[in-house]
């Protein structure tokens, strides 16, 4: 049965990252308030992870770990919506930004509409490019057509906030999809959910080296046609552009040869980088939130 006495439940999926998830969960530690858990479900890592979180449990910094071979993401997610505690579920992830103060925010707008099942919000892309260093993901629009005729539509995970006792309405993730969170929202604003939305960005997604989006392009891509097979057999979904991009790339990469550069593939090097985007999503988060007013749409 779920405690009234923790409102939100933050939940980490990890598995050998252990350089990345030190970093965010720090932060994420620093951000927790007094009625809410962390739990971090770990993919029997073997880089140190379990060591780590085992201390941070017994320093009572976490309120629950779980360190067992898992079959991915959504299943490792699975499991924490299951044994949290939380009214609300908040995904946080090893290797990304988020804004605590707007996921704050929506917290106390889930706790005062008890009938809103999930809360998603925009956030930014980060990438290791001087001339488009953040991207906003524009997915805004995408939920105001929604409003106006439920035409599905695909979001990041990062945005969600789920109440715990609407998953028997909203589901769980399908864990055959690297990409869960596209097939989740897809399904997700396909059914009959009642859904929010805070018109401000939350997060900040920063494509690194062991991003699942880097590792597995091709196969997301195949999902992301599968998909869009799916939930609009008549018209395309996915932009020309970028269907045209994921081929290039797929052709690219059968041909050339392993990186010889050591500066470019040095564990050291790429997560030196990574810290530093994350430093500086978190920086364009605060300042960001310093001029823009979030509004709820629903």
């Amino acid at each position: 049965m779920t405690n009234r006495n923790t409102t939100l439940s933050y939940l980490i999926a990890t598995k050998n990252k252990l350089p990345y998830l030190k970093v965010s969960l720090e932060t994420l530690m620093n951000n927790k308030q007094s009625d809410e858990e962390i739990i971090v479900i770990d993919g029997n890592s073997t880089d140190g992870t379990k060591e780590y979180l085992e201390k941070l449990f017994r320093d009572n910094k976490i309120d629950l770990y779980l360190s067992e071979p898992d079959k991915g993401e959504g299943h490792a997610n699975n499991k924490g919506f299951l044994l949290a505690k939380g009214e609300l579920l908040k995904i946080v992830t090893d290797d990304d930004a988020c804004h605590y103060p707007s996921i704050q925010k929506c917290k106390e707008f889930m706790l005062s509409n008890v009938d809103v099942d999930i809360i998603s919000t925009d956030g930014i892309k980060r990438r290791n490019n001087i001339s488009y260093p953040f991207s906003p993901m524009l997915y805004q629009s995408r939920f105001e057509k929604w409003t106006k005729n439920h035409t599905p539509f695909a979001s990041c995970g990062l945005g969600l906030m789920i109440r715990k006792k609407s998953l028997p309405v909203v589901g769980l993730f399908n864990i055959s999809f690297v990409r869960m969170d596209a097939e989740y929202t897809l399904r997700m604003t396909a059914g009959k959910g009642k859904i929010a939305w805070y018109t401000h960005e939350s997060y900040a997604h920063i494509r690194n080296i062991n991003s699942n989006s880097n590792t597995q392009e091709q196969k997301i891509t195949e999902e992301l046609e599968r998909l869009e097979a799916f939930y609009f057999p008549e018209k395309f979904y996915l932009p020309l552009k970028q269907k045209i991009k994921f081929l290039i790339k797929s052709l690219i990469g059968k041909f050339k040869s392993a990186p010889k550069n050591k500066e470019v593939t040095d564990p050291n090097i790429l997560h030196d980088e990574w810290v530093d985007m994350y430093k500086t999503s978190i920086s364009w988060l605060e300042e960001n939130s310093r001029h823009n007013n979030g509004q709820f749409l629903y």
